[in-house]
């Protein structure tokens, strides 16, 4: 139950979703654009610790998935728990309850 700013700035969303929102598609099913889906800047070269920063439209043509899957990593969550600044808007026990289900929501 916190602000929605607070759990961006946290990287709460990159836990449940690491592979972002989509990505190409082309003759291989996860097809490599230089940058991402519509030639985004990577992490690194935006400055930023979460996400990507898109500098350019889609074209006519281009292909790309949506995946508003959440993914329950059990690496990535022992990690996140570890870390104070995560572990206080992750509820393991709850969290607990859907990785008895399987790894994907969605």
């Amino acid at each position: 139950e916190a602000p929605l700013e607070e759990l961006v700035t946290a990287g709460i969303h990159s836990v449940f979703m690491p592979h972002s929102l989509g990505h190409h598609v082309g003759l291989d099913v996860h097809d490599y654009a230089p940058g991402g889906i519509g030639q985004c800047l990577t992490n690194i070269d935006a400055g930023l610790d979460v996400d990507a920063a898109c500098t350019k439209t889609l074209k006519a043509g281009m292909t790309v998935t949506c995946e508003p899957g959440l993914y329950l990593i059990p690496a990535l969550l022992e990690e996140s728990y570890e870390i104070p600044a995560k572990a206080k808007y992750l509820r393991k026990d709850i969290i607990e309850e859907f990785l008895s289900e399987g790894t994907e929501i969605g």
